[in-house]
């Protein structure tokens, strides 16, 4: 009998739980629709993919904005047309109802999936999904309509997915991140050195033959609707402004006030040497007998290279710092005891409240926002540094009253 009533009221708690963070995702989705309602032009998506679509439905280069509406351009890679073609074929209302929805879901799947957990804690997720759902980068991403939230998932898929997903879905998500390059450009190459490590040369063929029909396949609309986009596309490229953006590739040159080609591409290099190293370092530290360990060394160093884009990426903004949201979310479920927690959380919040303040205070310049992903992945690292030191003192501390 007591047992019954144990089990009942764990369950009954189990039960409040889910509420408390199916309650706390409404109260987010409102507040989202009210910031929706408040600015409603959703800036770039209405001009990097529906008026895009517009023009491609009517037969027009997609790219060719300037005739529709001043002042912007389209730079979204054209596989983005070949996946939301639909979208092109409703109004905008409805279209950017659509996005935002989707938007949203993603976001929520993204921090599910990151916890590594078939079932976890209701509680600790709702609270994860909150702090992050009020970071300023995902309002700014959910008001302008970007797609990097959608890049990011695709990604965090191929992450936990790749070793039992078919090479021809690989090679969709792969085209999909390509979208926008500057958030895959350092993922990518260390996915496929990583497939490489494990599964060799021929499934590396395999899935770069695949993304690239994936690619043919979904930019086909384009060319059929309108097959001379690609003069427009390049004038879109070219006329784009030479902005200062909030990563290692723009900063250390704004400093230096010099030598920006030569620091920028000396930024990148050191970015994928870094990538590339980890995945390297990572793999000869498996352990060659338990091959979930294995999967587990390799899926992580996948979530830090996400986590480092925003610091190498040489194209990147504020609303692209999502892309640590996973390893945000990866290393809460990894040391969810609470007492392990307060600091890790304590170190999420400092960053919250500053960054807040400082888009408070209007600061528009996302140059100077370069701190945050530096604050993040720093509280992760530190925190990171310290349970390990305490789980090598407690492993010795139990050799010492072990057994003699």
């Amino acid at each position: 009998m007591e047992n019954k009533s144990k089990n009942t009221t764990d369950s009954n708690k189990k039960n409040l739980f889910s509420k408390i963070l199916f309650f706390i995702i409404f109260i987010f989705i409102i507040f989202l629709l009210i910031q929706y309602i408040k600015s409603p032009s959703m800036w770039d998506f209405r001009n990097n993919l529906y008026l895009p679509l517009e023009l491609l439905t009517n037969q027009q280069s997609p790219y060719a904005i300037q005739s529709v509406t001043s002042g912007t351009n389209a730079l979204w890679l054209p596989m983005a047309f070949g996946f939301f073609l639909p979208l092109g074929f409703v109004t905008f209302n409805i279209a950017s109802k659509i996005w935002l929805l989707l938007n949203i879901s993603a976001l929520v799947i993204i921090v599910w999936i990151s916890t590594r957990e078939k079932r976890p804690s209701p509680i600790l997720l709702g609270i994860i999904l909150l702090v992050i759902c009020i970071f300023p980068s995902t309002i700014s991403h959910m008001i302008l309509g970007q797609i990097s939230i959608l890049v990011c998932l695709s990604m965090l898929l191929i992450i936990v997915y790749f070793q039992k997903l078919p090479d021809w879905a690989l090679g969709i998500l792969i085209s999909f991140a390509l979208i926008k390059p500057q958030l895959s450009g350092f993922f990518i190459p260390a996915l496929f050195y990583v497939i490489y490590l494990l599964q060799g040369w021929k499934r590396v063929l395999s899935v770069l033959k695949w993304a690239l029909f994936a690619i043919i396949i979904s930019i086909l609309p384009v060319f059929l609707y309108y097959p001379g986009w690609i003069p427009d596309f390049i004038s879109n490229l070219s006329i784009n402004p030479d902005w200062y953006h909030p990563s290692l590739v723009n900063l250390v040159p704004f400093l230096l006030k010099f030598g920006r080609p030569i620091l920028s591409v000396g930024m990148i290099a050191f970015g994928i040497i870094t990538t590339l190293f980890i995945i390297y370092i990572n793999y000869q530290k498996m352990s060659e007998k338990l091959s979930l360990n294995r999967n587990y060394k390799i899926e992580n160093s996948l979530i830090w290279i996400l986590a480092l884009t925003p610091i190498f990426s040489p194209y990147i903004w504020s609303w692209d710092f999502i892309l640590i949201y996973p390893l945000m979310a990866f290393q809460v479920f990894k040391f969810k005891k609470p007492k392990n927690l307060f600091f890790m959380f304590a170190g999420y919040l400092i960053i919250l409240i500053l960054y807040i303040i400082q888009k408070l205070s209007g600061q528009d310049d996302d140059l100077f926002y370069w701190w945050v992903p530096w604050g993040l992945l720093a509280v992760t690292i530190i925190f990171n540094w310290i349970m390990n030191f305490k789980k090598i003192g407690s492993s010795r501390n139990e050799k010492r009253i072990g057994p003699n």
